[in-house]
């Protein structure tokens, strides 16, 4: 009788420390893969004295070249809804605005197509599957046209844009 109790003692023991051993693993891979998972996001954009939210992010300033173009002084910015109209604001989250300067320093005439820009995270992710359609207009060599687009859908978040023409074919 003693032998049988002390091996059901035996047991108990041994199947509280495969549990307790098997638990401490498990917390302690949820803790490594907390450290190593997704962090916060990054915030690219500060908010203005009106509300207006305004890009910040400084790849999406730098300069671009696109299709012989020189893309320059890009601007991102999203205002809210102001409606009174509860079922307005919860379908727009907002107006997003892209405007930019467009110089051909070519020597030849450039333009004259429309551009898909694209909003993406810093990994070239798009953010967002809606896109902006804006028309880059002829521009003979030296001259300067301002680009401008804009969504119902708040982007102002985007680390960068990618643009991509637009073929009628």
């Amino acid at each position: 009788m003693k032998s049988k109790r002390k091996l059901i003692i035996t047991g108990i023991t041994l199947a509280v420390l495969i549990i307790v051993v098997v638990g401490i693993a498990f917390l302690e891979k949820i803790y490594n893969n907390a450290d190593n998972g997704p962090s916060t996001p990054a915030v690219y954009f500060k908010t203005l004295s009106d509300g207006t939210l305004y890009n910040t992010s400084p790849k999406l300033q730098m300069p671009k070249q696109f299709e012989g173009l020189d893309i320059t002084n890009i601007q991102l910015t999203c205002t809210q809804p102001v409606s009174t109209n509860n079922v307005i604001n919860s379908m727009i989250k907002g107006v997003t605005d892209i405007i930019a300067t467009v110089t051909n320093n070519t020597d030849q005439t450039l333009g004259g197509y429309g551009v898909e820009i694209t909003f993406v995270d810093e990994k070239g992710v798009p953010i967002s599957n809606s896109k902006v359609y804006v028309e880059i207009i002829q521009l003979k060599p030296g001259a300067t046209a301002q680009l401008h687009g804009g969504i119902t859908e708040n982007l102002v978040n985007a680390y960068d844009i990618q643009m991509e023409k637009v073929t009628n074919e």
